[in-house]
């Protein structure tokens, strides 16, 4: 079995990843942990926070949300940089790195990729080199065809589905694109 760390950046990306897990990837013993200093305000980080932490309990499947909200580090490292978005997939994947070395775990994934609003080869790219730097193993997934799963799952259990990726800058990016009649892809 391959014990797996598997960034989780909310609780309806997480069932629809879990969902996939069971059904394809047997091998894979998974511990979900839950670090998304990007998501603002802070009520909206409790809310995917306890999102997360809900979905933990129904599936019945190990998981931890540190009780600190970062976003002062976020917007040092990630709110002005012209790479917002790899910037702040790589801080991610750098924390979740630094937690898979202090407990033993040799892989890591992320729920990011089964959403169709990020980018996924900069997700890959930036997780490959945080493997690299930290001698661990990314498992590249692409969890996208359980996305549809995840959030008619989330609605029936009534867990949090949020309308933007997490940052004020994606919040506004939303905003302005439901305004237009449209929608954003990250």
């Amino acid at each position: 079995m391959k014990k797996v760390l598997l960034h989780t950046c909310c609780g309806p990306c997480l069932l629809g990843s879990i969902a996939y897990i069971k059904e394809h990837l047997h091998d894979w013993d998974v511990f979900a942990v839950f670090y998304n200093p990007n998501i603002h305000p802070l009520s909206e980080w409790i809310r995917r926070r306890d999102g997360f932490l809900d979905v933990v309990r129904v599936e019945s499947i190990p998981g931890f949300a540190p009780m600190v909200w970062d976003a002062k580090e976020w917007f040092k490292e990630c709110g002005v940089s012209d790479d917002r978005c790899g910037c702040c997939y790589r801080i991610r994947f750098q924390w979740i790195a630094q937690f898979a070395k202090k407990y033993g775990f040799h892989y890591f994934s992320t729920t990011l990729t089964i959403s169709p609003y990020q980018i996924k080869e900069l997700i890959y790219r930036e997780a490959e080199k945080v493997a690299k730097d930290y001698d661990l193993e990314y498992l590249k997934v692409d969890f996208s065809p359980y996305y549809r799963y995840s959030e008619d799952h989330a609605k029936e259990l009534g867990i949090y589905r949020q309308k933007y990726c997490g940052c004020v800058f994606s919040e506004a990016e939303a905003w302005q694109m439901r305004m237009k009649g449209g929608w954003f892809k990250l």
